[in-house]
């Protein structure tokens, strides 16, 4: 069994293509008015790539990002990063952000990082604002296998 542990290890590393989604959702003045400790909100990130050619779709992992303070700037830019072990094709990604009000129960605005909650989307239109992306996937590398390497790289701006 000890020999065997070595062998799975290279072939594990061996499998290192994926998706790298970076990038950065603006939130406006507008928007944060009204968000403090006392009444947080959540930027909830969902990005999806769709299934095409009998590839299986990707989904990142959803993202959370507690929003506790208001802020004197005009707006509020929020990086978003995530990877995902998958093949790279030459489609569209469909990202979707929401900034959610949220209960400090929810979202706990007095640690350090702050915390996000655990429900991924509002429900009943309770967003105070959302944004939408359809942004194409870069894929990259030549490789002697039909899997490639990609990035998705993309601003957004939520609104009403």
């Amino acid at each position: 069994m000890r020999s065997l542990l070595p062998v799975l290890l290279l072939f594990l590393s061996a499998c290192g293509h994926g998706i790298q989604l970076r990038g950065q959702i603006t939130i406006p003045a507008e928007t944060l008015r009204g968000i403090s400790a006392e009444h947080p909100a959540e930027l909830v990130v969902r990005a999806k790539i769709p299934g095409t050619q009998g590839r299986a779709p990707v989904e990142f992992p959803i993202l959370g990002v507690a929003l506790c303070a208001p802020t004197n700037e005009a707006s509020q830019q929020v990086p978003v990063s995530s990877f995902e072990f998958s093949c790279a094709a030459e489609q569209n990604a469909e990202i979707v952000a929401w900034v959610v009000p949220r209960s400090s129960v929810e979202v706990s605005c007095l640690g350090e990082p702050a915390t996000h909650s655990q429900r991924f989307h509002p429900e009943g239109g309770a967003a105070l604002a959302e944004g939408h992306a359809s942004v194409k996937v870069a894929s990259r590398g030549p490789t002697r296998t039909s899997c490639k390497s990609g990035s998705i790289d993309f601003d957004l701006t939520v609104g009403h």
